[in-house]
């Protein structure tokens, strides 16, 4: 009896370590072993796997839908299905304009027109995805494997690491290029976003309209994700456009972004999305991906929609202002608002403002701003719109920040849509001096 019970608590302890060890090596550490103790450990640490990889296998019969994506409806096509999912409406090219300055703003909203401008179409407001078929192709693109992060997250940040204005030889296009090669079933979202690719390569001029396509080509695969859409909304900030052309793409940038936190929302709720590499050494059944997509998630995240907000899009980099005149409208997530003399009005990176005659609005340290006759105002060019005291104020701020003002550092957060040009000129002139690494972190907070 007695060496039954020594045989018991010796395996015993011999499983626990074979546990540790196998965490240990799933967790990327290094497992030392002796020669006495590492034939035993080995072994029972395959017998773990293996009756993990049965209770896979068990578990992914039980739920299908955990197995990977569904296939496309045979005759259905990207295009197609960009078609009816995105409503994607036309609008004509324009030429890529330089800024101007707060000297030509007026000559430039006069031309712009007056009248009340139409609130953009933007189609019914439900969750994006339909069906489990297009969750479990989402969780596809968005979710990270055993030893690479997923494929949109590498584009994304393929796409960050270019600095603007890289030339054609830049070696950061070609990750680019990999990260795109690297998604072979999504043959129109390569496509659109090539063309893309190449006209920021070589220069070439880009409109409203190619971000609208780009966006309707990354949700018609479906690929929501909020690193990509925070690029979109950079390369298209500075693009000219009309009131109802820009609230449009903001108004659309503003539903996928919540659509991306709702389903991060539902994830708290049913558990993550997870991945399990194959571990038998017979070949995995046919359309295995690893993925298990929790059950729930869609109908979790189809609840969370309704009340989700844009994340970090809807309370950060915004700045409070005050309605002075009459005139101003506020173009927001596909309404259109009038605003009234003495309201208040918080502009967020995803509004915009038009006037419909000449109208000030007034911030409480910047001071007076101007807006011409049909002016279209985002929180991207609104820091040229105040009166040159305004403008100066920011640059002393900015200034004092860059050489280490830490307070100087805080308050431009507050004033960051009125500031960031700014910044990004005191970073590029001085990008070792002790306050830029900062400033740089502001620009971070802005531009995603």
């Amino acid at each position: 009896m007695k060496r039954w019970w020594v045989d018991l608590w010796a395996f015993a302890a011999a499983l626990a370590l074979a546990a540790a060890v196998l965490l240990r090596w799933r967790g990327g550490q290094v497992a030392l072993l002796s020669s006495t103790a590492a034939p035993a450990i080995r072994l029972l640490a395959l017998l773990v796997v293996f009756v993990q990889g049965c209770a896979d296998r068990l578990r992914g019969r039980e739920e299908p839908a955990g197995q990977g994506a569904a296939p496309r409806p045979a005759g259905q096509d990207e295009g197609q299905e960009m078609a009816e999912t995105t409503g994607l409406s036309q609008h004509g090219e324009k030429d890529l304009s330089d800024a101007t300055g707060p000297s030509e703003q007026g000559d430039e909203d006069s031309a712009m027109g007056t009248g009340s401008p139409p609130a953009p179409a933007l189609g019914p407001d439900v969750f994006p995805l339909a069906d489990e078929a297009a969750l479990n192709r989402w969780a596809r693109l968005v979710t990270d494997d055993a030893s690479l992060p997923a494929r949109a997250k590498q584009l994304a940040l393929a796409l960050l690491l270019v600095p603007e204005g890289a030339p054609a030889q830049d070696p950061g296009w070609s990750q680019v290029t990999a990260s795109l090669d690297a998604l072979t079933e999504a043959q129109v979202f390569r496509a659109r976003w090539q063309a893309h690719v190449e006209a920021r390569r070589t220069g070439g001029k880009e409109t409203i309209a190619d971000a609208l396509a780009l966006l309707a080509a990354m949700e018609a695969l479906p690929l929501y994700h909020a690193g990509l859409a925070g690029y979109l909304w950079r390369r298209a900030a500075p693009l000219p456009a009309s009131a109802t052309e820009r609230a449009e793409l903001l108004g659309r940038l503003e539903r996928h972004l919540r659509a991306c936190e709702a389903l991060r929302r539902a994830q708290f709720e049913t558990g993550p999305i997870e991945f399990t590499a194959w571990r038998s050494k017979a070949a995995p059944p046919a359309g295995y991906s690893g993925l298990r997509v929790p059950p729930g998630l869609l109908a979790a995240a189809r609840s969370h929609y309704p009340n989700s907000d844009a994340g970090t899009w809807a309370t950060q980099a915004t700045l409070d202002l005050a309605v002075a005149t009459p005139g101003v409208h506020l173009l927001r997530a596909g309404q259109a608002k009038p605003l009234q003399p003495g309201q208040r009005v918080t502009l967020r990176r995803l509004d915009v403002l038009w006037a419909e005659r000449p109208a000030t609005l007034r911030h409480d340290e910047l001071g007076d701003m101007s807006l011409g006759a049909g002016a279209v105002v985002t929180a991207w060019d609104v820091g040229a719109r105040f009166a040159a005291a305004g403008r100066e104020l920011v640059r002393e701020r900015v200034a004092a920040a860059r050489g280490g003002d830490a307070t100087a550092l805080k308050g431009l957060e507050a004033i960051l849509p009125a500031a960031h040009a700014e910044i990004r000129r005191a970073v590029a002139e001085q990008a070792q001096a002790a306050g830029s690494p900062g400033l740089r972190t502001l620009l971070e907070l802005f531009d995603m």
